[in-house]
């Protein structure tokens, strides 16, 4: 029994016949947590985006940059898939399908914080519009190295200026086409209801003609008795009836006339989109630049096919310019960066428990190996009989 036990003396005596050789192996656990840092750190680029233009005007509002984060991963992820089924390479990009990562590292600044408006909760109405104001959008990505972390952010970067173009764009058609079919069927609505009430007066203005006629043949100077026993006046004298109407006719005819120059505005708002419905459907790659140019010479041409006196037309035509212009301000050059930059990131958590495993590991290796080693010599001397069994 004796033997099957271990004193505190042996602990000792075992410590200090193999001391050197645990200081040893606690000395790998430094070194392999200075290993572990560098093969676990990678490198971190941030690119901070401007989201305020000229004016004070903002690039991607609230409900605009909540509907981008989570639109931009699925069209991302529907784009690599085309991509990839022409055989191209996506490997460096596959991150962006990822809804994950953009949660994570593409953040917007708000123009008053969660804390600031609970301080400030006396001017919370006042304030509102601020605490959804982005102020600017802050890009991150990771990488092994410098070059491939600044890669990943400036492709973020590209992305989210081309995407959010184009989505913008196909919203301003999306809207251009019910706008034209809802104005279309209301304005030809309009103009069969004024053929109508025209119909209607030209025959009350006949009506009334044939009357002062026959008035007239009387010798009543057009006139109508009035009853008037009631302080009231019943009728009214038919000349002036008869002007009634011709003024109500000039008026609905001039109503008319511009419904007409509207339905003629939206007729030049189908021809628009009639080009650019294809132009939209063809740009696979959701590149929002591109499509814009596209867009800009389809007005150009239609533009050119209206003469310079014709301003009812030339307006309808100036209007898709006059948004395609907004458009461009905010987004063609959209976001200028205020600032970017590029650390290293060494993860220190696992740096301590790499450390600290690898330390006691190479510890106990070392140890049992010098263990081993010295029992193997002692049975070697043994079997040479230079020691006794």
């Amino acid at each position: 029994m004796n033997q099957e036990e271990i004193s505190f003396s042996d602990v000792i005596a075992y410590l200090e016949a193999n001391g050197r050789w645990l200081l040893l192996g606690g000395l790998c656990g430094p070194l392999l947590a200075l290993v572990s840092a560098v093969a676990l750190s990678q490198y971190k680029a941030d690119i901070v985006m401007d989201n305020l233009f000229v004016g004070g005007n903002q690039g991607i509002g609230f409900t605009e940059w909540r509907s981008l984060s989570e639109t931009l991963p699925i069209m991302a992820g529907q784009l690599f898939e085309d991509r990839k089924a022409a055989g191209e390479d996506i490997g460096d990009e596959r991150f962006l399908s990822s809804p994950e990562w953009w949660l994570k590292h593409a953040v917007p600044t708000y123009g008053l914080s969660k804390t600031d408006t609970k301080n400030l909760a006396a001017m919370e109405d006042d304030l509102k519009g601020q605490s959804t104001r982005i102020e600017n959008i802050k890009i991150s990505a990771e990488g092994r190295t410098k070059s491939l972390a600044l890669k990943r952010a400036e492709t973020t970067v590209e992305y989210l200026r081309r995407t959010s173009l184009f989505l913008r764009l196909k919203n301003l058609l999306s809207a251009y086409q019910t706008e034209a079919k809802l104005q279309q069927v209301a304005l030809q609505k309009e103009l069969i209801d004024r053929d109508i009430e025209l119909r209607y007066l030209d025959e009350r203005i006949a009506s009334l003609s044939a009357l002062i006629t026959s008035q007239t043949k009387k010798n009543d100077g057009g006139k109508i008795s009035v009853d008037v026993r009631n302080g009231e006046a019943k009728f009214l004298p038919l000349d002036t009836q008869l002007n009634a109407l011709k003024v109500e006719v000039y008026s609905l005819e001039e109503s008319r006339t511009r419904t007409e120059e509207a339905l003629v505005r939206t007729d030049l708002l189908n021809r628009f989109l009639v080009e650019a419905k294809p132009t939209l459907d063809e740009n696979k790659a959701a590149n929002g630049l591109s499509l814009l140019t596209r867009l800009q010479v389809i007005y150009d041409g239609l533009s050119a096919s209206i003469p310079k006196a014709d301003w009812d037309r030339r307006s309808a035509v100036e209007r898709i310019h006059a948004d395609l212009i907004a458009i461009e301000s905010r987004f063609s050059g959209q976001m200028p960066e205020l600032s970017r930059s590029v650390q290293r990131q060494i993860p220190f958590l696992p740096a301590v428990i790499g450390g600290a495993f690898g330390g006691l590991l190479a510890a106990l290796l070392t140890t049992l190996f010098m263990t081993s080693y010295r029992r193997y010599q002692l049975d070697a001397r043994v079997g040479a009989g230079l020691l006794p069994r």
